[in-house]
């Protein structure tokens, strides 16, 4: 008589499947973070690679950092004066090997934070447009492409005293989704003004904590650094004094204007 061979019992089953959903329960959390680091490390990355083009650039063009946009005629239409951003093939785009060069466009995935992600133009498939989450530091006196309104020259690479405290790129957003290839603000909340054309909507242009609350800065020496909100709201913008990269502002440890 053959014998059969024993099974699971319903309760032993149950008993399996929730360890399991315990496992599971331990191990995603750690997985995600674990992800997100990744993606933060990856960021950080992409903004070693854009400072090495912006250096790249200033070497020839006599120490200059690039522009934030300049109007220039629009290769599909020579006759409209287009705005081309510091990203674009004129300027840091060029180093970074982008395929095309049309304005606000790109085929370089560097370019962008993985936490936004590069967004294919739908007219142009072959093209990244939109969202960078990577901010040039546009500050009006921060006098890296330009003279500050007080009229103080542009600063040259070579002369901007401790450029390894001078904030050049951050990751950045905008609450408006113009974009986000700025920053502009030290903090996003009362007590800042600037002129029209940099804020019209308060959260513009500043600065991110996508990264598990935390941001990352490049700066002219060309090192990363992350700076950690202390705010449980601040996970997308930078809301509060005294927090994160404004904290480090305030301390004197980092500067956004070049002397």
């Amino acid at each position: 008589m053959l014998k059969t061979r024993p099974g699971f019992t319903l309760v032993e089953l149950l008993v399996v499947i929730g360890i399991i959903a315990v496992l599971i329960s331990i191990l995603l959390p750690a997985m995600q973070r674990a992800r997100a680091a990744a993606r933060m490390t990856a960021c950080a990355s992409n903004q070693r690679q854009i400072l090495n083009a912006i250096l790249m650039y200033a070497n020839e063009h006599r120490g200059a950092y690039p522009p934030d946009a300049i109007a220039m005629p629009n290769p599909n239409n020579p006759a409209v004066n287009s705005d081309f951003g510091w990203f674009t093939k004129p300027f840091v785009g060029q180093y970074l090997g982008t395929q095309t060069d049309l304005p606000y466009y790109t085929t370089v995935v560097a370019l962008f934070c993985p936490d936004v992600g590069a967004t294919r133009v739908p007219t142009q498939p072959r093209f990244y447009g939109g969202n960078l989450g990577i901010g040039y530091n546009c500050h009006p006196d921060a006098r890296l492409w330009k003279r500050d309104r007080n009229g103080r020259p542009q600063a040259r690479f070579g002369s901007v005293a401790l450029p390894s405290q001078m904030i050049v790129l951050v990751d950045a957003n905008d609450a408006a989704d113009r974009g986000s290839r700025r920053w502009v603000q030290v903090f996003n909340g009362a007590g800042t003004s600037f002129f029209a054309g940099y804020t019209a909507n308060p959260a513009n242009d500043a600065t991110s904590y996508r990264h598990a609350r935390r941001a990352n800065v490049g700066f002219a020496d060309g090192h990363i650094e992350n700076f950690r909100s202390n705010t449980p709201d601040d996970n997308r913008l930078n809301t509060h004094r005294d927090t994160g990269l404004h904290a480090a502002i305030v301390e004197g440890r980092v500067r956004y204007v070049a002397q």
